[in-house]
């Protein structure tokens, strides 16, 4: 994605350290007085306040009692580069390069924006907010504070794009068999990278891509993954939403440990790719398809055709079987509301 051959802007929107020092002791989930903040941090308690707000404004969920102090419900478990390196696999850390970014519009477009300046494949942007989280068919990808996971991966592959046509396929099976094995419950993948579960989507995969026909293709893979999202992010959303609190395992995994998990079977899954492409996925991709065999509403840019679900092939296009035979189709989105 370069829209009129310009890199997007995706500047870091930082936190002062007295605002992340705030955060770092609210937190714990206790109840902490203005002038403890004050104190500790060495500043007035109208600061502290000022600060409290500011916080509240990018939707950190702070409560206030003015005879008691501030407190955040349930704590908050903020994600530390330390930590999550800490739990990458040995061999998948020599490869990551983390960047960790307080608020940023998109992680998507903040390493896009760094393509000129030249990157590693294996470097990974993390963010505790996006302001502009972009989602499949230009949609807003919601992004509270300290939540979820926003994760993006930049890769080069030596192909070209055409090549590359199963890629996010092929991140949403290895994502999803590698929180199922962390102990969550059945994953399940709609065409071509919604993971679901039983109560609803549960995140959703975004790939963009600046390249040649013939290759190099520089391609940077965006997750967006709900872990606690917060019940009035719920009503926002025009369908069911679950989060990996739903499935347990955010009970015994921190962010941090999620976290690397998913940057762990992203970038394992892009060597795979680059030496074996979709064809090494597909089985477990269609292990994991929750509309095989099913009658559904395909929407591929003006045209609209509903047909039986049959998989996908090597190429990683969906094929239905219809009233005019079997067709494939390599983009989209497939809906099972057909009336």
């Amino acid at each position: 994605m370069v829209l009129n051959g310009r890199y997007p802007e995706s500047r870091p929107l930082n936190m002062s350290d007295n605002r992340k020092q705030i955060l770092f002791q609210l937190s714990d989930g206790a109840v902490h007085s203005g002038t403890a903040l004050a104190g500790q941090l060495n500043i007035s308690r109208a600061a502290v306040w000022k600060h409290i707000k500011a916080l509240q404004a990018e939707g950190v969920k702070i409560e206030s009692d003015a005879g008691n102090g501030y407190r955040i419900p349930g704590g908050l478990q903020m994600l530390k580069s330390a930590r999550i390196e800490s739990e990458l696999d040995a061999d998948i850390s020599e490869t990551v390069c983390l960047q960790m970014l307080d608020i940023t519009p998109s992680t998507n477009d903040w390493l896009l924006g760094q393509l000129p300046a030249g990157l590693d494949s294996g470097t990974v942007c993390l963010t505790e907010r996006q302001t502009a989280g972009r989602g499949t068919r230009g949609r807003q990808w919601l992004s509270p504070y300290g939540t979820n996971l926003y994760i993006s991966l930049y890769w080069h592959f030596d192909c070209g794009p055409v090549e590359l046509g199963g890629l996010s396929l092929s991140m949403a099976a290895v994502i999803s068999k590698a929180l199922v094995r962390a102990g969550a419950e059945e994953i399940r993948i709609k065409w071509p990278n919604d993971l679901y579960t039983s109560k609803g989507k549960l995140g959703g995969i975004l790939i963009d891509m600046v390249a040649e026909v013939t290759g190099p293709s520089h391609v940077v893979i965006g997750v967006g993954l709900n872990v606690g999202m917060p019940a009035e992010n719920h009503a926002m959303v025009d369908q069911a939403v679950a989060d990996l609190r739903d499935t347990g395992v955010a009970d015994t995994l921190s962010r941090n440990q999620l976290a690397a998990r998913v940057i762990n079977a992203m970038v394992g899954g892009c060597m795979r790719f680059s030496r074996e492409g979709f064809a090494a996925f597909r089985e477990d991709w269609l292990s994991q398809d929750m509309v095989m065999g099913r009658q559904v509403k395909l929407v591929s840019g003006d045209r609209v055709v509903t047909g039986e679900a049959c998989g996908v092939n090597n190429m990683g296009a969906i094929e239905l079987q219809t009233e005019s035979g079997r067709l494939a189709f390599s983009s989209g989105e497939v809906t099972l509301r057909i009336a």
